[in-house]
């Protein structure tokens, strides 16, 4: 898919006099040849996997794609070989860096102290550490830093110290001055000059060296209070608690004569320590990263891996522009747009054909999308103005059909009484007159053959529906049918859903979508069958905090059954700032309609017995052998590991959805090619095969985010919550 192009709603907003701040910063930083990438704003979890940046170079163009989409994410520098950065957490740490270290021009004030940066000398290799006495962190090759222009949680923004000075007259890494080795060895010790080798386990030998000395006993009774309150400041700078320094003062006290009371050292720590307690407030709960030698990087239990761009272009002209014109007059993502049309075509051409992928391999055309996304965002007005075009053809039929409608009706109402008076008959003769009775019953044989029928009106669309429900209107109102539904979390998990009824709807769609028969029969309800024949398409929408709900409480099941995996599922980003914009116009999605349209008008195909019969579709040779090289390569990068590492396949966590990426992109191809072509007379072409190939393997990338971030186990959603939160305290 590399040939296909990604179109965002950037291109279609006017030309901007000044670039939007957040990028500006990305840009400025790029500019001086390092790496930026964009994180999560007010935390250090980056929005895409970076470790590849470590040696390769990013163009400039994928930084604006990334500021694009992200537009108010923060900046983090992938920090090069020949960078170091001294990042000082407190104004202490930052006065000891600036007179000990040289003058460097690149300095970056953060929220609690500095940033400082180096180049490191020629063949030098540091290692990224920290020294806590010091409250300094070294940051080296390995690692990223949050750079100018990002905003700390708190509200603080990372800026230059001096800008002219971070401008001039070191443009590049190379310009900076070097931090030696001596320098870094140096950085380590610093805050230990005036400590002894001390234990901190064994308080009677601590000593608070470079404190308040206690004179030697005895002293005048005035002056233990003095001493002991220094002594007390200095025990709590050193960074022990109340119960330490207490143990303390009392071994320094009992050198007194005569020492204090008890309740006048409880008195001194109360108040050394309440002082210092409002003059240090604690920092922020942290997550520290540990450098040891041999550990491997440590893995996210999710993933926050970066959207692949849709293969847009890869749709026919017809349906691309329809796509592109819906996405820019309703504000939504490329992907949203994309998934309501191509689930109003599926409604449209599943009736129509099926298809047939290989010798034995025959199957429906009918396609189930799950769209993770905010409510209110637009996603209903987008399917209205798709599915405009299969409610205006019901209604139009429904306005031309309607007289002849009611005379079947009534013809079949005055049936249904003759053959409930003909009933009544033979019931009261079957004691009576042998041969009246077999005449009757012959009446009745006779009247009953000639049964009226009653054309069905199309009723292609429902929403939120029972189990029984949907068989039924399978059954007996249309056999073609679009569950689009914007609260897929009630429908497949809510409270009233229990497991049996889960277990029995998700049967029930996967029946649908892999054209099997299907009976229903309950006590009080009408028992009904849902022939093989019967199509049904899915287009649903989740919001992501309720489907997790949703996951944690039935899961298991909506993948296990293979719901999930059938499903070609997306979740994209909202596009937060949506001002008033005019519209553009629905030219380019009037002539799909049109097309869509013509499908309609072909009506139900059926056999001599009135029986719905969809036609068969074959791949055209070339089609055929790039279905044929798309399924086994989809199959190798799902079980082979990657050549050289041994690492899993590209797709080895995603095997059920991978099993399933050739089969819709199967039917893909062949919804194409029957609203393109208006008519399922032709064969599916080597463009339709290539549409469904993108499209499909595009959607099982994006399976692969949706496994890495949610969890079908409420135990490993849990510890994804808590791994959550931890980041978000960085």
């Amino acid at each position: 898919m590399s040939n296909v192009l990604m179109r965002d709603m950037s291109q279609y907003e006017p030309i901007r006099k000044a670039l939007p701040p957040k990028l500006s910063h990305a840009l400025a930083v790029h500019n001086r040849d390092m790496n930026v990438i964009p994180l999560t704003p007010g935390t250090k979890l980056p929005y895409v996997k970076w470790k590849q940046y470590q040696t390769e170079q990013i163009e400039q163009e994928q930084v604006e794609q990334w500021w694009n989409k992200w537009p108010d994410a923060d900046i983090a520098i992938v920090i090069p070989p020949d960078l170091v950065v001294v990042d000082c957490d407190t104004a202490e740490a930052a006065a000891m860096a600036l007179k000990k270290l040289p003058l460097t021009p690149w300095q970056v004030e953060t929220s609690r102290g500095l940033h400082l940066y180096f180049s490191v000398p020629a063949g030098t290799v540091y290692k990224g550490t920290r020294n806590d006495m010091a409250e300094i962190d070294i940051k080296t090759n390995g690692g990223i830093i949050v750079a100018p222009g990002s905003i700390h949680k708190s509200g603080k923004v990372y800026r230059w110290l001096d800008p002219d000075k971070a401008a001039e007259p070191a443009r590049f890494v190379n310009d900076l001055p070097e931090l030696t080795q001596a320098m870094y060895d140096d950085i380590l010790q610093w805050g230990n000059e005036q400590q002894d080798n001390v234990s901190c386990i064994n308080l009677r030998d601590y000593r608070a060296q470079g404190e308040a000395a206690l004179p030697p006993p005895p002293v005048a009774e005035g002056s233990r209070d003095n001493d002991l309150t220094r002594y007390a400041g200095g025990l709590f700078r050193k960074g022990l608690n109340d119960a330490q320094v207490m143990a303390l003062l009392s071994v320094a006290n009992d050198k007194f004569t005569p020492p204090l009371p008890t309740e006048d050292l409880l008195r001194i720590v109360s108040s050394i320590g309440g002082i210092h307690a409002k003059n240090h407030p604690p920092a922020p709960i942290t997550v520290k990263t540990i450098v040891t030698d041999g550990w491997p990087e440590p893995e996210c239990l999710g993933s926050n891996s970066e959207q692949q761009p849709y293969p847009i272009d890869a749709l026919p002209p017809i349906m691309r522009d329809a796509v592109l014109e819906i996405a820019e007059n309703v504000q939504v993502p490329i992907p949203v747009a994309a998934g309501s049309v191509l689930s109003t075509c599926a409604a449209a051409a599943q009736s129509q054909a099926d298809v047939q992928r290989d010798i034995d391999l025959v199957g429906p055309c009918s396609l189930f999308f799950l769209t993770v996304f905010d409510s209110g965002e637009g996603k209903s007005t987008v399917d209205n103005k798709s599915a405009r075009v299969i409610k205006n053809y019901q209604k139009a039929v429904a306005r031309e059909l309607g007289s002849v409608i009611a005379e079947e009706r009534a013809e079949l109402k005055l049936w249904q009484s003759q053959m409930s008076g003909l009933e009544s008959r033979v019931k009261a003769a079957a004691s009576g007159d042998p041969e009246k009775l077999e005449r009757l019953k012959a009446e009745y044989h006779a009247l009953a053959k000639v049964k009226p029928q009653v054309q069905r009106l199309p009723d292609m669309m429902v929403e939120d529906v029972t189990t029984e429900g949907l068989q039924r209107h399978m059954a007996i109102k249309w056999p073609s049918v679009l569950l689009n539904s914007d609260e897929a979390g009630v429908l497949l998990g809510g409270q009233a859903m229990n497991a049996d009824n889960l277990m029995k709807f998700l049967g029930v769609v996967n029946k649908g979508y892999d054209g099997k028969e299907q009976k229903s029969s309950r006590k009080q309800v009408e028992e009904h069958t849902v022939p093989d024949t019967a199509r049904l398409s899915l287009h649903l929408m989740v919001q992501p905090e309720v489907l997790q709900k949703s996951l944690e409480k039935s899961g298991a099941m909506w993948e296990g059954i293979g719901f999930l995996p059938r499903c070609l599922i997306q979740e994209s980003p909202i596009i937060e700032l949506r001002p008033f914009r005019k519209s553009t116009g629905t030219a380019k999605l009037d002539q799909l309609h049109s097309h869509i349209d013509r499908v309609l008008h072909l009506g139900l195909p059926v056999d001599e017995h009135g029986n719905t019969k969809p036609s068969m579709m074959a791949l055209e040779p070339e089609a055929q052998v790039m279905w044929q090289d798309f399924h086994t390569r989809i199959n190798g990068e799902t079980f082979r590991a990657k050549p050289g590492t041994g690492e899993p396949g590209k797709y080895a966590d995603v095997r059920k959805y991978a099993a399933r990426c050739s089969d819709n992109a199967v039917r893909l191809a062949t919804v194409c090619s029957i609203v393109r072509a208006g008519t399922t007379s032709g064969g599916i072409s080597a463009d339709d095969m290539r549409m469904g190939m993108a499209v499909s393997e595009w959607h099982l990338t994006e399976a692969v985010r949706f496994i890495g971030k949610y969890s079908t186990d409420p135990a490993t959603a849990a510890a994804m919550k808590l791994e959550k939160w931890l980041i978000d305290q960085l």
